[in-house]
């Protein structure tokens, strides 16, 4: 009777914490969409194709930065670091965007006479890149932390989706008999951001297999781990 009792007691645990995280959940979501409303009633000109509220994206942090030495005020979301123009005091104007979704890397940019406090962000497409200086070091080490770790829960997601996607295709090839044999385009580039040549093979605690990955995303994936 004691075991059924307690085990009554478990269920019922379970479910009051279950109700009570999707209540947080639903919270927590109602209060960043209202954050993220905010920042885009402050914004001018942000193309149709690429509004501010999205769901599930997610206000990190914003601030006052230099990025390529012009003036602008950043915000970093958990995809994308928007950059706007000062338009009058309340009103800003959107001027570019860097999306962190596997198309960005990020490095540290060494002090120097023009800019210290810096970082900076590459895009892979076109390997142009911005030097983005901040208020001072405490500023710069939140930055590069914060835009580090978007930048590794969109590579791990990525990776994520394509082994899920290996899987159901070897799944398919088994029940159609043996592929015919041919080199795989994916062991010439990195499985990360499918442009550099792969370096290395980055290991999983977890049990994956490994896979090969350029030098920059490596360095991704290692920092601040």
């Amino acid at each position: 009777v004691l075991c059924t009792r307690a085990a009554e007691v478990n269920a019922v645990t379970r479910r009051a914490l279950g109700v009570l995280e999707q209540l947080c959940r639903s919270q927590a979501d109602a209060l960043n969409a209202s954050q993220l409303r905010q920042v885009a009633a402050r914004i001018v000109g942000v193309p149709d194709a690429r509004p501010i509220v999205a769901p599930g994206r997610q206000l990190l942090c914003d601030a006052d930065m230099k990025i390529n030495g012009k003036p602008y005020h950043a915000w970093l979301l958990s995809d994308r670091l928007v950059y706007a123009a000062s338009k009058g005091k309340a009103q800003l104007v959107y001027k570019g965007e860097f999306d962190l979704a596997n198309q960005t890397l990020i490095r540290n940019y060494v002090d120097t006479k023009t800019a210290s406090n810096a970082f900076e962000l590459v895009r892979i497409a076109d390997q142009s890149s911005a030097v983005c200086v901040t208020s001072g070091p405490a500023a710069k080490r939140v930055w590069m932390t914060a835009i580090t770790g978007a930048i590794k829960d969109h590579m791990r997601a990525a990776v994520r989706a394509r082994q899920a996607a290996a899987n159901d295709s070897a799944g398919a090839d088994a029940a159609n008999g043996p592929p015919s044999p041919k080199k795989s385009k994916s062991a010439r580039v990195c499985e990360y951001c499918r442009v550099a040549p792969p370096v290395c093979k980055v290991m999983f605690s977890d049990g994956r297999a490994p896979l090969r990955a350029c030098q920059a995303c490596t360095d991704i994936l290692n920092a601040h781990s």
